[in-house]
């Protein structure tokens, strides 16, 4: 293991992502997330960044204007899921 990989995990570490992160998976395990490898740790960070994904498009989407071509009464709010 590389010094600057070491000096990755520290930070990542001292930092502790999973205790900010909203999605179901870092509430559950917390650091578990992100020390355990193998198909389940897999699978826990695809659904983690899937989650970080949809959360960060759905902010966008609400920031987005009308279409130009849109009557005032065509606007509406599309929900998200």
């Amino acid at each position: 293991m590389t010094e600057h990989t070491r000096s990755d995990y520290r930070e990542t570490l001292a930092l502790r992502p999973w205790d900010y992160c909203e999605c179901a998976i870092c509430k559950e395990i917390n650091i578990e997330v992100i020390i355990f490898r193998g198909n389940n740790r897999n699978r826990r960070r695809g659904f983690h960044n899937t989650w970080q994904l949809y959360e960060q498009l759905h902010g966008h989407i609400q920031k987005l204007p009308p279409p130009l071509d849109a009557k005032p009464s065509d606007v509406e709010q599309i929900p998200l899921l």
